[in-house]
C-alpha cells in the first residue's frame, strides 16, 4: 500500500502528476499511482487469502492499507484479555502440542487444535488454544521432560509434537529422547535468518487478529496469570525505545515456548522448520 494515501484524502487508484524542477534548471514530469497491496494484479485470490490470514490486523492497515502507524511498545500488541481468554480448561483425551524453552528458567506451553469461531455467519477456522503452562528454575532437560509427562496431557506419538529452542544442545536432545522416545521434535532451521524471533512475533500477533478480524488462538480461563505465567508474559513482554525486545528471562522464555508453537502450526510467513529425527541424531552424536 502507498503509505499515507487515505491520510491525505488521496484514495486508492488515484494518479497525481507532479513536475519537479532540477537542479540544473531543466523540469521534468513524475507521476505517482496510490494503490493498495491487493491491488497489485499478478496476486491471485489465494496469495491475497494467505497474506491476509497470516498479517495481524495492526500490520494489514499499515503494509496492505498503507495507513500510517504509531509503533506499539508491546510486542503482542493483538492481545486482548475480553477476546483471548475464554472458558476452556481443555480436553485430556486429545492430543497436545508441546512448546518448551529449556534454561536456567525454562518455560512450557501446552496447546491442543480448536475450531474456533470466526463470529461471521457460523464459521470457524482452525486454530490453536493454550491449555497449561508453567515455569521451571533450576532444573535439566530430563526433569522438564518428567515434568511434562506428570502433566497428564496425551502426547501422542502420530499426532503431538515436541517444539524446541532452535540453538537447543545435543545432550538436551538426548534427554528429551530418554523421557519421549516416541515423539517428534521439531526447531527451527538456523540457516539464515531463519532463527530471527520477528517472525515468530508475527505469527502469533496473526494468530490473535489477522487482516480480517480472525482469531486462531485462545487461552483458558485456568491458566495462572502471575509473575512467570505465560499470559504474564504475553500481557507484558515490550520493546525498548531502540525497538528490539526488553530481554527478561521470565518474558522471553514463556514467550519463545508459545511462538515455536503458534509459527508453526498456523499459517504465516514461515521460516524453515526441522524435524530431529533419529539420523539427525546420529550425526549430532547423539545416542
Amino acid at each position: 500500500g502507498w503509505p499515507g494515501a487515505r491520510e491525505t484524502g488521496i484514495g486508492a487508484g488515484a494518479r497525481v502528476d507532479a513536475t519537479v524542477e532540477l537542479r540544473n534548471g531543466k523540469t521534468i514530469g513524475r507521476t505517482a499511482f496510490f494503490l493498495h497491496s491487493e491491488d497489485n494484479p499478478y496476486l491471485s485470490d489465494e496469495q491475497k487469502a494467505m497474506f491476509r490470514a497470516s498479517t495481524s490486523a495492526a500490520e494489514a492497515r499499515k503494509y496492505i492499507e498503507g495507513r500510517w502507524q504509531r509503533p506499539d511498545h508491546l510486542i503482542y500488541h493483538q492481545f486482548s484479555t475480553r477476546a483471548h481468554i475464554v472458558s476452556d480448561a481443555g480436553d485430556r483425551s486429545q492430543p497436545v502440542q508441546v512448546g518448551f524453552d529449556v534454561g536456567d528458567q525454562s518455560h512450557v506451553v501446552v496447546v491442543q487444535a480448536r475450531k474456533i469461531s470466526t463470529g461471521k455467519t457460523g464459521g470457524a477456522v482452525d486454530g490453536l488454544h493454550v491449555v497449561d503452562d508453567w515455569f521451571a528454575s533450576d532444573v535439566s532437560t530430563d526433569q522438564l521432560c518428567r515434568q511434562i509427562k506428570t502433566r497428564g496431557w496425551l502426547i501422542d506419538p502420530r499426532r503431538s509434537s515436541l517444539f524446541t529452542d532452535p540453538t537447543i544442545r545435543r545432550d538436551e536432545i538426548a534427554s528429551i529422547r530418554r523421557v519421549f522416545p516416541a515423539i517428534p521434535i521439531v526447531k527451527k532451521s538456523r540457516k539464515g535468518k531463519a532463527d530471527s524471533t520477528e517472525a515468530g512475533y508475527a505469527a502469533v500477533n496473526a494468530a490473535l487478529m489477522d487482516a480480517d478480524g480472525v482469531t486462531r488462538l485462545t487461552f483458558s480461563d485456568q491458566l495462572k496469570r502471575d509473575k512467570g505465567s505465560l499470559l504474564y508474559a504475553v500481557m507484558r513482554f515490550r520493546r525498548k525505545a531502540n525497538g528490539h525486545p526488553e530481554r527478561d528471562n521470565k518474558l522471553d522464555h514463556a514467550s519463545d515456548a508459545l511462538r515455536y508453537v503458534v509459527h508453526h502450526e498456523l499459517p504465516g510467513a514461515r521460516a524453515q522448520w526441522q524435524q530431529v529425527t533419529a539420523s539427525n541424531d546420529r550425526r549430532a552424536g547423539v545416542q
